[in-house]
């Protein structure tokens, strides 16, 4: 499963949850995110990517002064 979107602001993204079984990937495509994944804290920008184990706690807020456009996967289970 696939979405583009785009963060606008200094909105949230996933309230530092994990999910029972599954991988992510997100790309940024333009903008910057803040991307906590665990106890751990990185900044992703225009043409980063990420990809985690959906199972441990993770979270991203927009850190660009407008808006962050971003394309996310996941597998099965979602």
């Amino acid at each position: 499963m696939g979405f583009q979107g785009a963060v606008e602001g200094a909105a949230y993204g996933d309230s530092r949850v994990g999910h029972s079984d599954g991988e992510e990937f997100l790309f940024v495509h333009s903008g910057r995110l803040e991307f906590v994944l665990g106890n751990e804290r990185y900044t992703l920008e225009e043409g980063d990517s990420i990809y985690y184990d959906a199972r441990i706690p993770h979270s991203y807020k927009n850190i660009w002064g407008g808006e962050t456009l971003l394309i996310a996967v996941s597998t099965p289970p979602f």
